[in-house]
């Protein structure tokens, strides 16, 4: 599974989960190849800060044939959500905790 983070790069720059891959939701429709060329295959799981723009984007990319789905409440809920696995960059939850939820 590829996450895609649809964040702006200010957001980014204060965490970002690791191994997944940042795309503005702004620019998604114009990099859809590059999303499919990380995804290789994979299905794909959108975030954002609260859920708006992953909703958005999991909606482009279901259009465009990629099997997407979004985490509802974005890194807000992330947040919210108790994590014991090692801590993502600023975020205290891990991608390991992330895909096992999704």
């Amino acid at each position: 599974m590829l996450v895609l983070d649809v964040r702006s790069a200010d957001e980014v720059a204060i965490g970002l989960l690791p191994d997944s891959v940042h795309v503005p939701h702004t620019e998604l429709r114009g990099r859809l190849d590059e999303v499919a060329d990380a995804a290789a295959g994979r299905s794909v799981r959108v975030m954002c800060a609260s859920g708006v723009r992953s909703v958005i984007a999991n909606r482009v990319l279901s259009q465009a044939g990629f099997d997407s789905a979004f985490l509802s409440g974005g890194m807000l809920t992330l947040r919210a959500v108790p994590c014991r696995a090692v801590p993502c960059r600023a975020v205290p939850c891990s991608a390991t905790a992330l895909r096992a939820s999704w």
